[in-house]
């Protein structure tokens, strides 16, 4: 029988043991590396212009270039790549809790890394923009010139392209930074999901396959749509950037369209997990231990 508090004791527990998880240091040390690199030559072309910036738009531009979040999920992948986080112990946790609390609290743990993974893609890319930068609820002259002019000098001196004038003009940053931040944290959880019900169902290492060919996947299928990306690449719809926001340009790329696409998605994984749970053969082995 399923046990919320269980259920949320299980996914803490996992929480717990990040201090001494050698993946975890390694995958925020990669996610921070990577966010890092855009958020410097964002803040050296403000300074090329003389002005601050918006200490929360170097997000929101990562968040909306496949080029950055292709590699930056990468790090999370890194983290979780132990799923479906079968131990010695899990044998006992699930005589004393149930399998389906063990299940539920398996995959809060998922969403929930997946959360604070980004959170701190979040933090370090406003601690490089910190010391040149501004908090505010508007955008700012960097940002515009940007996104509307897009000089060449911007592509090709600092490697920054922001073609998405209409979301500069239709969201402010505090609604970008939102949005940006729910794709990212849903579109990752999704493809860790994945890895941990397909390890659960096969065993692993087939998972963690599995989670990186439907991420290299949705990165083919744009580069090679050319003009027309696919509404069904995942990676496509978590980049802000790429949806429609301006009411005379219809899109299939509109918010409320990859939210209920994900949602769906979350649905289904959690359906198939329930499924794989009960093919799943939890005596382990460790080293000579089984």
């Amino acid at each position: 029988m399923f046990n919320l508090s269980h259920s949320a004791r299980i996914c803490m527990d996992q929480l717990k043991g990040w201090p001494k998880n050698p993946r975890v240091y390694m995958g925020l040390l990669l996610g921070a590396a990577l966010a890092v690199i855009p958020t410097h030559n964002y803040v050296l072309f403000a300074a090329h212009l003389n002005e601050p910036v918006n200490i929360l738009e170097s997000f929101v531009i990562m968040g909306s270039l496949r080029q950055h979040m292709t590699f930056i999920l990468l790090g999370l992948l890194l983290i979780l790549s132990d799923a479906p986080f079968v131990n010695q112990r899990t044998t006992y946790t699930i005589v004393r809790m149930s399998r389906k609390s063990w299940l539920i609290g398996s995959l809060m743990y998922v969403f929930l890394a997946s959360a604070i993974y980004y959170l701190f893609i979040l933090f370090v890319s406003i601690l490089v923009a910190g010391s040149s930068g501004f908090l505010t609820n508007f955008w700012s002259d960097p940002m515009y010139v940007l996104s509307i002019q897009q000089p060449n000098s911007s592509i090709t001196d600092y490697g920054l392209y922001f073609p998405y004038a209409d979301l500069v003009k239709s969201l402010s940053p505090l609604m970008a930074v939102l949005h940006t931040y729910l794709l990212s944290v849903a579109y990752g959880a999704i493809l860790s999901a994945i890895m941990f019900s397909v390890n659960l169902y096969k065993g692993k290492i087939l998972g963690n396959v599995v989670a990186l060919g439907v991420h290299a996947a949705g990165y083919i299928l744009i580069s090679e749509a050319l003009f027309v990306v696919p509404k069904f690449s995942l990676l496509a719809n978590s980049l802000l950037g790429f949806h429609t926001f301006a009411g005379n340009n219809p899109s299939p790329f509109l918010l409320r369209s990859s939210y209920s696409l994900f949602g769906g998605i979350i649905l289904g994984l959690f359906l198939f997990a329930i499924f794989a749970m009960k093919r799943f053969d939890y005596r382990i082995s460790v080293g000579d231990k089984e």
